[in-house]
């Protein structure tokens, strides 16, 4: 009778469990390459934005300032500042106008250098520091979400951004222990979830959902 093969080595050290340490976190936050814009290219998006302005009838002119850096990936963008009496209407809610007209601005460029679909162009509109004050909205949103999935232990979902919002809330929780945060949904509709990753978020769902824990506290 033939002898039976001898077993396999057991692994001197099993693989440690899944924790803080061994979790993977979100990736660094990166943004696509910025191409240059010439001169030219700036007062053909200058000279759009102001006869926008124009048609729509609004008591406002454009103009450009200081560059903004973007505080994520190291970019830094040319940066244009709506002034006048009636630019605060162009804001909008969360700022959904605004990031309309700024999408615009930014189309001049890239059709006037030729740009392909690879290119990226892009021009920070702004209006009475709207941006800025949004960002640090944002970054105190990030925390307190943060936060609460630490203290509750579970994922918590965020209201629809858009992609230059839901980058400042990676950015900032993507170094907060224990959570980590991923996108869900297309387009408009396009949300956060960020994610309770502590060291006790397998054995739970090994062990399953309790019986008393069919709600969760908002």
């Amino acid at each position: 009778k033939p002898a039976k093969p001898a077993p396999a080595p057991k692994k001197e050290q099993a693989a440690p469990a899944p924790s803080q340490e061994s979790a993977p976190k979100a990736r660094a936050i990166k943004e696509p390459k910025v191409i240059e814009i010439t001169d030219e290219e700036r007062e053909c998006a200058l000279s759009f934005l102001n006869m926008l302005l124009s048609d729509m009838g609004v008591d406002a002119k454009a103009e450009f300032v200081e560059d903004e850096p973007s505080g994520i990936g190291g970019n830094t963008y040319p940066r244009m500042e709506i002034t006048g009496e009636g630019a605060g209407i162009l804001i909008g809610h969360h700022g959904e106008t605004l990031d309309a007209i700024q999408y615009l601005v930014n189309l001049c460029p890239h059709r006037k250098g030729g740009g392909t679909s690879k290119d990226f162009v892009k021009i920070i509109v702004d209006i009475e520091n709207y941006r800025r004050k949004r960002e640090e909205t944002l970054r105190a949103l990030a925390r307190r979400t943060a936060a609460k999935a630490q203290k509750y232990r579970r994922n918590i979902v965020l209201e629809p951004m858009n992609p230059f919002e839901r980058r400042i809330i990676h950015s900032e929780i993507q170094d907060i222990e224990n959570v980590s945060t991923h996108s869900v949904g297309r387009d408009e509709n396009r949300k956060i979830v960020v994610c309770y990753e502590g060291a006790d978020k397998v054995d739970r769902r090994r062990r399953g959902p309790r019986p008393e824990a069919n709600k969760t506290e908002e």
